[in-house]
């Protein structure tokens, strides 16, 4: 279809890097123009899932180990992908574990 405006590139090549700096381990970085609305949206579930989820207390959530790192990543995309189905916030935690898997 020619009246799509293709998807920015700074889009299609940000990923979720972790910030290296001491103190903002939690912090995922944009990178040139990426994403931010989506960005914003992934950084508050990872730092809801290091400071009240599944690995909550171990360690500094502000330095997580990069084991913390992603493990919250995965357990943050895996909650917004089962809310963006329609499930309810609650649900049945195995099939969240397996749409974290995915």
């Amino acid at each position: 279809d020619s009246t799509r405006t293709p998807m920015p590139a700074a889009w299609r090549e940000q990923a979720f890097p972790f910030s290296q700096e001491r103190d903002v381990g939690y912090g995922v970085v944009q990178r040139g123009g990426g994403p931010c609305g989506i960005l914003a949206v992934v950084q508050a579930h990872v730092i809801d899932e290091l400071v009240f989820g599944a690995i909550a207390g171990e360690g500094d959530f502000r330095n997580p180990s990069p084991r913390a790192r992603r493990h919250a990543l995965a357990r943050a995309v895996a909650r917004i992908v089962w809310r963006a189905s329609g499930n309810p916030e609650g649900g049945d935690e195995r099939q969240r574990q397996r749409v974290a898997k995915l």
